[in-house]
C-alpha cells in the first residue's frame, strides 16, 4: 500500500513539475512576442519619421520650400490625423533634422533595419540629435542606449557628464593581464574621470566621506559605474594570516563574470596604492572567487593622477587593475561653531515657498481694513 501511495505521489509530482515547465515556457514565449511587437511598433514609427523627414528635405531642395510651408505640412497632418500625436511643427522639424543627421550612413540609406537608430525610441533620438553634433558620437550614444537600457533621463545625464569622452579612458594593464576579449570588455567598463557631482564633499574630505556619500546615493553611483555592476558590500573583511584587512567597496560584474574591487583615494595617486590593490585582488581570488569566475579586477579612483606615474606603477603589477580620477562639486566648509546654526536647504526652500502665501495674506488683510474704513 505504501509503495502505491509513494508511486502515486511521485507521478503527481512529476506531472505538476512538467506542467509548471510547460507554463513557464509559454510565459517566456508571450513575453518574447510582446517585446518583439513593441520593438516592431517603434521601428515602424521611426521609419515613418525617417520617410517624412526625407520627403520634406527633398521637396525643400526641389521646390525651394521655406519654413512656412513646413508649418503648413504640420497643420495639414494634424487636421487629418487629429487623434495621432507626433505631427507638431517642432516634431516635423525634428524629422527633417533626423534624416539630415544620418542620411550619410550607408546602413541608413540601405537596409534601415540594420541601423541602430531604428532600435531606440523617438524621444531618445530627438535628444541625441539636439544635444550632439558629431555623427560618430551620436551613434555611440545610440548604441550605448541599446546596450545600457538608458531611460531618457539617464541618456541626458550621460550626455551632460560627457560619457563619450570618459568611456574606457582610464590607465589600465588589462591588455597584458587579461585574455581577449575579456581585456577589451574590462577596459570599456572603466571611465576616466568618474563624475560624482551628486556628492556633497568639502575640500578637506577623506576616503570615508566619499564612501559614505557614494553609499547614500548608491543608485546614482551604480548608474555612473555603468550597467553590469552589482553591489556586494562596503568595508568587506578579509582575513590573511590572522590579520584583518578591509576593502572599501566590492562589486560583482555580471558581464565580466568577476569581482571588482574599488578603492577610493581622496589624494593624488601614489605607486604604493597599486601594490595594496594587488594584495587585495590576490586575496579575493583565493578567498572569494568561484572556480568559474574570471580573475578579479581592481579600480583605483583617486582625486588626481599623473598618467606617467600610473603607467609605470601598473607596468609590472601582476593583477589586472585600472586607475581613474573623480570629479565632484566641492561644498565650502564652515567653521564648526557655525555648523548646525545655519538653516538647512529644506528649511530655506520651505521659507521661500511660504513667501507668496504670506504676501497674499497681507494683501487680503489690507483690503479688509480698507473696507472697514470705507
Amino acid at each position: 500500500m505504501a509503495k502505491k501511495i509513494t508511486k502515486y505521489i511521485t507521478k503527481v509530482s512529476s506531472s505538476l513539475t512538467d506542467y509548471s515547465q510547460f507554463i513557464k515556457s509559454l510565459k517566456e514565449k508571450v513575453r518574447l512576442a510582446q517585446m518583439r511587437a513593441s520593438l516592431s511598433v517603434n521601428r515602424e514609427l521611426i521609419r515613418l519619421y525617417w520617410e517624412i523627414g526625407k520627403d520634406v528635405v527633398e521637396r525643400q531642395k526641389r521646390d525651394k520650400w521655406g519654413t512656412k510651408v513646413i508649418e503648413q505640412v504640420a497643420k495639414d497632418l494634424q487636421n487629418e490625423f487629429s487623434g495621432v500625436e507626433g505631427f507638431s511643427r517642432t516634431n516635423i522639424f525634428r524629422m527633417r533634422a533626423f534624416y539630415l543627421a544620418y542620411k550619410i550612413i550607408p546602413q541608413a540609406v540601405g537596409q534601415l533595419e540594420e541601423c541602430p537608430i531604428f532600435r531606440i525610441p523617438w524621444g531618445h533620438n530627438s535628444i541625441i540629435i539636439e544635444k550632439i553634433q558629431n555623427v560618430k558620437e551620436r551613434l555611440w550614444y545610440v548604441n550605448m542606449t541599446i546596450e545600457e537600457g538608458w531611460s531618457r533621463q539617464s541618456l541626458l545625464d550621460a550626455i551632460r557628464t560627457s560619457w563619450y569622452k570618459r568611456y574606457g579612458k582610464a590607465i589600465t594593464n588589462f591588455d597584458k593581464r587579461l585574455p581577449k576579449p575579456q581585456s577589451n570588455l574590462a577596459r570599456d567598463v572603466i571611465q576616466d574621470p568618474y563624475n560624482f557631482d551628486f556628492l556633497e564633499l568639502t575640500n578637506e574630505h577623506v576616503e570615508k566621506d566619499i564612501e559614505r556619500e557614494l553609499l547614500k546615493h548608491i543608485e546614482k553611483f551604480i548608474r555612473e559605474l555603468g550597467q553590469g555592476f552589482s553591489f556586494v558590500g562596503k568595508q568587506v573583511h578579509l582575513q590573511v594570516s590572522d590579520k584583518d584587512f578591509y576593502i572599501d567597496l566590492l562589486f560583482y560584474h555580471l558581464k565580466l563574470r568577476c569581482f571588482v574591487v574599488i578603492e577610493l583615494k581622496a589624494t593624488d595617486f601614489k605607486p604604493e596604492h597599486a601594490g595594496k590593490m594587488n594584495f587585495y585582488l590576490s586575496a579575493v581570488d583565493d578567498i572569494m572567487k568561484h572556480p568559474t569566475d574570471n580573475p578579479t579586477i581592481g579600480i583605483l579612483i583617486c582625486k588626481k593622477k599623473d598618467n606617467f606615474i600610473a603607467e609605470y606603477a601598473l607596468r609590472d603589477i601582476q593583477k589586472p587593475m585600472g586607475v581613474a580620477e573623480y570629479e565632484t562639486k566641492i561644498v565650502a566648509s564652515l567653521p564648526k561653531k557655525l555648523k548646525g546654526q545655519l538653516p538647512t536647504v529644506k528649511e530655506i526652500e520651505a521659507e521661500l515657498s511660504a513667501l507668496p502665501q504670506i504676501k497674499e495674506k497681507k494683501t487680503k488683510s489690507k483690503k479688509k481694513k480698507y473696507k472697514k474704513k470705507g
